[in-house]
């Protein structure tokens, strides 16, 4: 079987770290895989007609291929431009996949984006996407968690043409604390966005003792350019936040052995899965989640977080009081979340998929 995976690839990028992983997965159990890779840096140099026609290559390999793996985000289908270019952009890729017969997931990694308004172009062009896959019975959509599932059913899509998963999580990785320098480090893991909540835990901060510490592990998002939480953070130049910039994936270990606790205090605008959590939960930290889409699945069936309100700085301050202080309520946290970890494994999302593209 030969997959051609359309996706960032080898970039700093949340959407190029996933299918590197579900591709490594796919290979390791004897499939063949080739990445088109989509360049950011080009796409936001193009016009809306070259952008209309950026993925005419990729379209041109399908004949050789058994089947086909989409990474959507709109940034990657809009370039610079907004989310509507991106689904006439996505229309039209849709409507040439649709035509080669060839089996189809698309792994939707955002929210469905449209209007109400009955002469939006937006609108049109996702009526047009959802209609090429709920009339394919070769193509699915493949979301993280049941409120994702639930806002594309809402949005039109069939419930035969969709695959609600869990976000992945790699090899369980049990990395002990070092140091003994009697602070307590809080990390938030990945990409610096408003959504993750970084104001919040910086004013938790104000609430704890001197001896928590807060780790910004991570930098912007290179597509994310309207976003200066970033900028905004450095500035401000809190002596007891520490910021990172960009990790590589050999840093990750490192940190996280300077990690007690990882935040992960989303507000209600976050995505349906994250990525960066589930670093936290496979090197055995203990993670405190806002109750939010992004985390109340997983904690519904894993248990695996101590959750708090979002964008509440005091709850977030005495959760993290009282996790720190209970040895034993983050043992069994650590417990919950490798027992997750083994559940939803690359290794089983790969097999999975595999089986639903040759069904």
């Amino acid at each position: 079987m030969k997959i051609l995976a359309l996706s960032t690839s080898g970039e700093r990028c949340g959407i190029a770290t996933y299918n590197a992983a579900l591709v490594e997965a796919l290979r390791n159990d004897g499939i063949s895989v080739d990445v088109h890779p989509i360049d950011t840096a080009t796409t936001r140099a193009l016009s809306k007609q070259e952008m209309l026609h950026y993925f005419d290559p990729f379209l041109a390999r399908l004949a050789t291929y058994d089947a086909l793996i989409i990474q959507h985000e709109y940034g990657l289908f809009g370039g610079r431009y907004s989310s509507g270019t991106a689904q006439k952009v996505f229309a039209r890729t849709m409507a040439a996949i649709a035509a080669s017969g060839k089996p189809t997931a698309i792994v939707f990694h955002s929210e469905p984006r449209i209007s109400t308004r009955f002469l939006s172009k937006k609108r049109v062009y996702w009526q047009r996407i959802r209609h090429l896959i709920n009339s394919n019975p070769q193509i699915f959509a493949v979301v993280h968690g049941e409120e994702a599932q639930k806002q594309y059913i809402d949005a039109g899509l069939d419930q035969d043409s969709l695959w609600a998963t869990r976000h992945p999580l790699p090899a369980i990785r049990h990395i002990p604390r070092i140091g003994a320098d009697g602070n307590v480090t809080l990390t938030i893991f990945g990409f610096v966005a408003k959504y993750k909540g970084y104001r919040e835990a910086v004013e938790a901060l104000s609430f704890l003792p001197e001896r928590f510490r807060l780790l910004v592990a991570g930098g912007p998002h290179p597509g994310n350019v309207e976003d200066d939480t970033f900028d905004r953070l450095i500035k401000a130049g809190h002596p007891r936040v520490e910021i990172t910039g960009w990790l590589d994936e050999q840093d990750i270990a490192a940190v996280m052995a300077r990690t007690d606790i990882v935040l992960a205090p989303y507000h209600p605008d976050g995505p349906a899965g994250s990525g960066a959590v589930t670093w936290g939960i496979c090197h055995g930290r203990p993670v405190i989640a806002s109750k939010t889409v992004t985390f109340n699945g997983i904690q519904e069936e894993a248990q695996c977080f101590a959750m708090v309100p979002p964008r509440d700085p005091q709850a977030l301050a005495d959760t993290i009081l009282q996790l720190a202080a209970d040895d034993a309520a983050r043992a069994r946290m650590v417990e919950s979340g490798f027992d997750y970890t083994r559940k939803y494994s690359w290794d089983g999302m790969a097999r999975r998929l595999t089986e639903k593209l040759t069904a």
